[in-house]
């Protein structure tokens, strides 16, 4: 007769190859514009970060002692499974379609606004390169003395219209030279900004899906994976090192999911100050001082000398389940509003979008809905919608 552990289980495995044909089945019939579908990336990455970890959640849990009880096991692998199986619904619907061959105008503006980045950049690079400074690790991602991640947000949008217009890919030279920067210095995450609307921008003019570069990428990442915690934790099976992000970001869901105590920590305020703390930057170390956040409740409560990373689902539940069901609605709702401006927009102001939508959807996955909302009007207000404004009004 079946465990219960072996029923939630199975329901994990139904769930993920549900999810996976449904992802499949969108490439196969809308191949390149499955990459604008906001519903596609929701399946993908709801995937990467909780199915595929969930897998091994027993050996997570053996080899690196986290005592995490198989009762709670039981209730993650049920709670992904569902959450699977809708956003495998929400991928009926079909990748929005737009004309990608029109000629756009494009304001001097944009360009020289390109040309100014451009050069202070090469500028950058140089300084570093006299002064033996290139690569100089910074693996808190803290430093950002050259202030290349609030670039590779304005790159976004600078470098998408002036692609849209020529299609020539010189103009994506800034993000590539942002993209070294940022790795050079032993960091991925501005890295990711700056390449994600080159990946967006050539698969949709060129209508093109490069599926073998994209496994090539992925591959790489997972190899270093096993090698850099190889480096730190021995006697580790392979591919508990390969999926280290998607470990590291899935194990606080277990681990909290039957806690009382975190599921009652989180208030009506520090859902508030979660949800408006992107857009009010000024005052971000102030809400810190008063507030706590799941991700801030997980990192004093484990106590390993890292900071463990939250996930959408375990941070809704720090505010109690109810708000759990609601996350799933708004985040559904979210997705739903970006298709429809998808749909509607013209070729940049789309790729735009598309950009920013995978940004916010991975950071909401990885990191928390509410938090990560506010940080996406922030982004769109000051570094999107203004040279979008620009273009259209300042020619």
């Amino acid at each position: 007769m079946l465990s219960v552990l072996d029923l939630s289980n199975t329901a994990l495995y139904i769930s993920s190859i549900i999810l996976v044909f449904m992802i499949l089945r969108s490439l196969y019939n809308d191949r390149y514009y499955s990459y604008i579908n906001p519903f596609f990336w929701l399946g993908v990455l709801f995937f990467l970060y909780f199915n595929l970890p969930a897998f091994f959640s027993s050996d997570i849990n053996f080899y690196y002692s986290w005592n995490i009880s198989t009762t709670s096991i039981v209730y993650a692998n049920f709670l992904v499974s569902c959450t699977a199986l809708l956003f495998s619904i929400l991928l009926y619907f079909k990748a929005p379609r737009f004309d990608t061959t029109k000629a756009i105008e494009i304001s001097g503006w944009i360009k020289f606004f390109w040309g100014i980045i451009t050069s202070y950049l090469l500028i950058v690079l140089a300084y570093k390169i006299l002064t033996n400074n290139l690569f100089v690790m910074d693996y808190t991602g803290t430093t950002d003395t050259y202030k290349i991640k609030n670039l590779a947000y304005l790159l976004i949008s600078i470098s998408t219209i002036c692609y849209c217009n020529s299609k020539k890919i010189i103009y994506f030279a800034p993000n590539l030279l942002i993209a070294f920067l940022d790795m050079a210095e032993g960091s991925r995450t501005t890295a990711a900004i700056a390449l994600i609307p080159i990946f967006i921008c050539v698969a949709i003019v060129k209508r093109r899906m490069f599926l073998v570069p994209i496994l090539t990428i992925f591959i790489l990442m997972l190899v270093v994976g096993i090698v850099r915690s190889s480096n730190v934790i021995s006697d580790v099976p392979w591919y508990l090192n390969a999926i280290g992000e998607f470990r590291e970001t899935y194990i606080t869901l277990p681990m909290y999911i039957l806690d009382d105590k975190f599921t009652s920590d989180g208030t009506l305020l520090s859902l508030l100050s979660a949800s408006f703390f992107g857009i009010l930057q000024p005052l971000r170390e102030l809400l810190l001082q008063q507030v706590t956040l799941s991700g801030g409740y997980a990192y004093t409560d484990i106590s390993r000398g890292y900071g463990l990373g939250s996930n959408f689902l375990m941070d809704s539940i720090y505010y109690g389940y109810s708000v759990l069901v609601l996350t799933l609605i708004l985040l559904t709702a979210t997705s739903a509003v970006l298709y429809k401006n998808i749909k509607n927009s013209n070729i940049y102001t789309c790729l735009i979008i598309v950009s920013y939508m995978i940004i916010f959807l991975r950071l909401s996955i990885r990191e928390g809905f509410y938090l990560n909302l506010g940080l996406t009007f922030f982004l769109l207000i000051f570094y999107a919608l203004p040279i979008i404004a620009i273009n259209k009004f300042f020619k």
